[in-house]
This record gives structure tokens, C-alpha cells and sequence, in this order.
């Protein structure tokens, strides 16, 4: 079901996010970093705020030390850590935005993002919006 979830998104007009930890009402700043792997870093303290931009989260990692956001790229696999995973779990009560983004160009231009200070905020369930 997940691999066809950016067609059904799609279809049913649910938009390119999907929401899995709101984060900070006031939203989320720091530098984004493009991390292959989330269990790569897990165990990292990041020195300024970061954006975690990842290509793969299994679900069962911690969110590294001073982490703001982590937006996960499903342009690949579209496999995603689903709200019960424990990432999910952790991301809440840390209050870290925790997204998918499934769009192929939106990917491209928040990748293209790293190491520039970006600000992300949750609008609604199915919505995020980032700038510099």
C-alpha cells in the first residue's frame, strides 16, 4: 500500500505531505543536512539546529540531539515510518516536525537547500511550507 500512496495522494487531491509529527506550532528552523540513512546519524549531537533531509527512515531510530525537523524523501521507495513507528513516537514528544514529502520536484529543491538556514511549518495535516 505505501508504494502506491503518492498515486492515491494524488488522485484523492490529499496533497504532496504527509504530516507524521506536527512539531512546534511556530515551526521549525535550522540547517539542512542531507543524510543518506536516519540510523546513520541517530546517535549524533548536531552543534547548531538542524533539518534533517533523509532518503530512508526504517521507523526504529531515535531522533539525534538538537534535530528541529526531519523530512523524508519518498521520491525513491515511497516507504515511510508509519505514526505508531517508534521515530514517530519520539519525534512527538520531542515536538520535531517528522514529514514525508512525495513530490518529485519539491524533493529536489529542499535537497538542494543543504546548508542554508530553512524554516518549515506544519500547516495542516497534508501541507508543510519551507523557505529560507
Amino acid at each position: 500500500m505505501k508504494k502506491t500512496e503518492p498515486q492515491v495522494r494524488q488522485k484523492a487531491n490529499l496533497g504532496d505531505w504527509l504530516v507524521i509529527s506536527q512539531g512546534r506550532s511556530y515551526g521549525s528552523r535550522g540547517y539542512a543536512t542531507r543524510v543518506r540513512n536516519l540510523a546513520d546519524v541517530m546517535l549524533d549531537t548536531y552543534e547548531r539546529r538542524a533539518v534533517l533531509i533523509v532518503d530512508r527512515i526504517t521507523g526504529e531510530e531515535e531522533v539525534p540531539a538538537n534535530v528541529q525537523a526531519i523530512v523524508l524523501l519518498a521520491h525513491e521507495t515511497g516507504d515511510h515510518p508509519d505514526v505508531l513507528a517508534h521515530v514517530s513516537v519520539r519525534a512527538r514528544n520531542l515536538k520535531v516536525l517528522l514529514c514525508v514529502l512525495f513530490d518529485q520536484e519539491k524533493c529536489n529543491k529542499l535537497a538542494a537547500l543543504e546548508g542554508k538556514h530553512i524554516f518549515l511549518q506544519s500547516i495542516t495535516a497534508d501541507d508543510v511550507k519551507f523557505e529560507l
